[in-house]
């Protein structure tokens, strides 16, 4: 397990940005690619609004995901004023303030799912500061709720509708927070589920995370529907690969035909007169790689997009990339842009 980092830093004085209720909620813009978010915030428009203010954020999380959300607050010596707002107290205003905060985390609902008081963090040995994680059911929205410790009863709808507590005696009532939202990323490599062919050539639909082997004959490999993450072996015969995006497929021996529909994957042909087809139709949503192409022998094909189309042939050190306008199609690796004629490739109005 790692857990990759990315911080965000914003603002949220008060009430100016009105996240008081749970369709008001901020987003966090806490994703697999920003899989860390911290805010600082502040709990109230007025001292004598803190008891009952919560704020609102709301994140997408996918079934399975697993998030950690966790609070920290620093004491401070408030002098009688912060940000222009009157202490309650004002005999207290040269004692230490701090903020004891809850945490609430809701479905879009307002079903409460998770709560947290006091927890400690996984590098915290002792924390008055809530802390909790929580592992998505289901793909969805999902909304928490930062409130003054004893504010737990409220309705997510309904704003100032439930009210916590006041010390003065010992000053727990500044409102300052920050919150960190993470993201747990799981970087452990999917198991892969073997597929295997037989003595006879055949269709073989595809999923995800497959370990396909095609055995003899002349097989039909078609990964399309699936989610990507699978590897593929012809093995012998004239093997046909349908690819989505981010696979591997190895025709081995064999006149083999690979036709990319989706994008990031790679095609090995093996030995013996391969066929790459790397644009179908459409332009795919990403270039695709292939590892062995051997001019005069393999064939590069475009179908689908017109006759006569103008490509752009470009070495980048040792590969050559080529592409249709400011459209990658495939990347073909350790040959020689100037190698290249109109001989390697084959046009068709459709395959």
């Amino acid at each position: 397990m790692d857990q990759a980092t990315v911080a965000q830093e914003s603002e949220l004085i008060g009430d100016e940005i009105s996240n008081s209720t749970l369709p008001e909620a901020n987003p966090l813009s806490l994703s697999s690619d920003n899989p860390s978010v911290s805010i600082s915030g502040l709990i109230g428009e007025s001292f004598s609004d803190l008891p009952e203010d919560v704020d609102f954020f709301s994140f997408e999380l996918e079934a399975g995901q697993r998030v950690s959300l966790d609070i920290d607050t620093e004491p401070s010596l408030v002098n009688g004023v912060i940000n222009f707002r009157s202490v309650v107290y004002p005999a207290l205003s040269e004692i230490i303030q701090t903020f004891d905060t809850e945490l609430r985390l809701f479905d879009g609902d307002g079903n409460q799912l998770a709560y947290n008081n006091n927890g400690a963090d996984i590098d915290e040995e002792f924390s008055r500061d809530p802390f909790l994680e929580y592992t998505a059911a289901e793909t969805g929205t999902y909304y928490l709720g930062v409130s003054q410790l004893g504010n737990r009863n409220y309705d997510p709808f309904t704003a100032r509708s439930g009210s916590g507590w006041t010390f003065p005696e010992v000053g727990v009532f500044n409102g300052f927070y920050d919150l960190t939202a993470s993201l747990t990323i799981n970087d452990t490599p999917p198991t892969l589920v073997p597929n295997f062919g037989t003595l006879d050539g055949e269709i073989i639909e595809v999923g995800s995370d497959e370990l396909v082997f095609g055995g003899a004959g002349d097989d039909f490999i078609d990964t399309f529907a699936g989610t990507g993450g699978n590897r593929l072996y012809g093995q012998s015969g004239d093997d046909t690969f349908i690819l989505g995006s981010n696979d591997r497929a190895l025709g081995c021996s064999g006149d083999d035909s690979f036709f990319f529909l989706g994008g990031e994957s790679t095609a090995t042909g093996g030995s013996e007169v391969d066929q790459f087809w790397i644009a179908v139709s459409e332009i795919p949503e990403a270039a695709n790689l292939v590892t062995d192409f051997t001019g005069g022998e393999d064939v590069l094909g475009i179908s689908g997009l017109g006759i006569g189309i103008l490509l752009s042939i470009t070495q980048q050190d040792a590969d050559t990339f080529i592409a249709l306008g400011n459209d990658e199609l495939a990347k073909l690796l350790g040959v020689t842009a100037s190698s290249l004629s109109a001989a390697d490739f084959a046009f068709a109005a459709s395959v």
